[in-house]
């Protein structure tokens, strides 16, 4: 099987959780399960081995060449975050609130699941033209320990009432990884990092083209002078 290009850095749909900063100080300090994995560097990135897992996914279709956000590479994210555009129109925002309400407890039981520190979106090339790209952008909250069977978990995964959220259990995936810093919330800043990341994989690294990954290790209310590296 290819293997994957993932990116990692602050990823601006986590803002929901952390509310302000004092909040998500407090938030990201706790302990957070998180998925298990292995690594291997290479020169300037890795690979890593994920084990099988189970996670809370929806998705959408994304026409790249229209984010609301085109253009705001320069603004102030802790003040963007807060308009009604991002909240509204941004597709990561609303993939993420679909998630959050699953997990706050929109599922059979009512069970209320914790937040973990495993947030990804999957970005799947539908089709590219000289405007952009169409994209199936899939995005996955990783469940609690408990929920994992591959780590011992016993607890049954409560099934989802909003019919747009499904459950995936993934096999082990292979993933090359590439860290870098900076907030990082439109299309074309992802799109950038992930075409300068292919240039870098090594001749024999194979990898799976026309899909790639991006997920964070900070919230977005750390300072643009603190290491915003992820995981």
């Amino acid at each position: 099987m290819a293997l994957r290009i993932l990116l990692l850095v602050s990823l601006a749909s986590l803002v929901h959780c952390w509310g302000d900063k004092a909040s998500a100080d407090a938030a990201w300090d706790k302990e957070h399960d998180e998925p298990v994995f292995t690594s291997e560097p290479r020169s300037g990135y890795e690979l890593r081995t994920y084990s099988p897992s189970a996670w809370a996914c929806t998705n959408m279709t994304v026409d790249t060449a229209a984010d609301p956000l085109a253009g705001m590479e320069g603004q102030d994210f802790t003040k963007l975050m807060k308009s009604k555009r991002y909240k509204k129109k941004v597709p990561t925002s609303q993939l993420f609130w679909r998630l959050f309400r699953y997990i706050g407890g929109m599922n059979e039981g009512f069970v209320k699941i914790e937040m973990t520190k495993g947030v990804t979106q999957s970005h799947r090339l539908q089709k590219k033209d000289k405007y952009g790209e169409v994209e199936l952008m899939e995005m996955c909250f990783y469940l609690e320990n408990k929920f994992q069977s591959s780590l011992g978990g016993e607890e049954a995964v409560p099934a989802p009432m909003d019919p747009t959220v499904y459950i995936r259990n993934r096999q082990e995936m292979k993933v090359f990884v590439k860290q870098f810093g900076g907030w990082a919330f439109t299309m074309a800043t992802w799109m950038k990092e992930r075409d300068r990341f292919a240039g870098q994989i090594q001749r024999n690294d194979l990898y799976e083209e026309g899909l790639y990954y991006t997920g964070s290790k900070s919230h977005p209310w750390v300072e643009e002078s603190k290491d915003r590296k992820s995981v």
